[in-house]
């Protein structure tokens, strides 16, 4: 544990450098956070360089730049996003206490701004109650101290390991042990909204945006819908009601279209029923149309018929037989060909991984040996 996580405004420093371990740099002091605790790295630079990378080696923590550092060392952290990685991870202590007095906990958690989610062991709280408790938590601007205790002296076995013990303490919201970042008073949080929940196989995923990632999502979301509105042409409520009109549409020219499919399969079948050959090239636009028309012949063949279909690299292709030797032919073709599809012993609809003319070859021997 270090106290220099314990002033979150404390974003830049000069410092010296203690040692460089395969061009990565320990410095006396620093104000950079490493990522650790489910809190991502802060960004910056060092030098005006920009930090690329960093990671801890116990208790120290490396950094790498993209060049080559000399003294004196002039430490940036970029601002934004050290409130924004800072606040939630204070936001969601405040929701630990909540949790806690409905017997359940937060057992997991992600702060990338595109997607602020935490996950819950129990069922879904009435989030109005969340959200009302929250607000109240940040409204309230609790400052938030820091104390050190022996890990020895601390009643978790768990942490009796270590030899010191950092205590986060929001007034009498929530204390629990904790090494990342906090902002100094709730206030600081600026906004936790809650924005739906969803049932996992643990419990329930709650999403959130916090801080900063608010005012981003809201701009995102309006900008969003005015492209919307100008797409629809159609404003506020109004949207709705063209977006369920449309809908509603959509649903309606689907079973026109598949109406017509089926109109369209039957006439191509009409043609086909009277021709002689047993197997008949066809135009077909996909293996459902295909199959369709298979169908509609299905019960005026007497003996076999094959319907097939080239495509530029596969062949699609519809087995038809009164004698119940579709599937037989399906495996015959098989053995020579990647087929996909299937059927019944009257009729089975796939496509073959070959041109026209090796379906055709393979298929000419697999006729003549029924």
């Amino acid at each position: 544990m270090t106290v220099n996580y314990d002033d979150f405004h404390r974003v830049a420093c000069t410092t010296k450098i203690k040692e460089i371990r395969d061009g990565w740099y320990l410095f006396e002091d620093t104000v950079f956070y490493g990522e650790k605790g489910g809190m991502p790295d802060d960004k910056g630079t060092i030098n005006g360089l920009p930090v690329t990378a960093m990671k801890w080696d116990g208790d120290e923590l490396l950094h790498q730049v993209d060049g080559t550092l000399q003294n004196p060392v002039e430490m940036a952290v970029d601002w934004p996003l050290r409130l924004l990685n800072t606040a939630v991870q204070t936001g969601l202590h405040c929701l630990d206490s909540y949790y806690e007095q409905t017997g359940q906990r937060i057992i997991a958690f992600s702060v990338n701004p595109d997607n602020q989610w935490y996950e819950t062991d129990g069922p879904a709280a009435d989030l109005s109650d969340v959200q009302r408790y929250i607000d109240e938590v940040i409204a309230a601007d609790h400052p938030v101290r820091f104390t050190y205790v022996k890990g020895a002296d601390y009643p978790d076995p768990a942490y009796r390991k270590y030899e010191q013990v950092r205590l986060v303490e929001i007034a009498d919201v929530n204390t629990q042990p904790c090494g990342t970042l906090h902002v100094s008073r709730t206030g600081e949080i600026g906004s936790f909204v809650l924005l739906g929940s969803e049932k996992t196989s643990r419990g329930t995923k709650v999403f959130f945006t916090c801080g900063p990632v608010t005012a981003m999502r809201l701009k995102e979301y309006h900008r969003i819908m005015e492209e919307v509105g100008r797409t629809l042409s159609a404003k506020g409520e109004e949207m709705i009601e063209t977006a369920v009109h449309l809908q509603t549409l959509n649903r309606t020219m689907k079973k026109e279209i598949e109406g017509l499919r089926k109109e369209t399969a039957a006439l191509k079948a009409e043609a086909l029923k009277t021709r002689p050959e047993t197997v008949i090239e066809t135009a077909a636009g996909d293996l459902n149309e295909l199959r369709s028309i298979a169908q509609v012949i299905m019960n005026g063949v007497s003996g076999t018929k094959v319907l097939y279909c080239p495509q530029e690299t596969e062949t699609l292709f519809a087995l038809i037989s009164s004698e119940n030797k579709a599937r037989v032919l399906l495996d015959g073709l098989k053995q020579h060909f990647a087929v996909t599809g299937g059927g019944s012993p009257k009729m089975a609809a796939a496509k073959a991984s070959a041109d026209a003319e090796a379906f055709l070859a393979v298929l000419s021997r697999l006729l003549e040996e029924q």
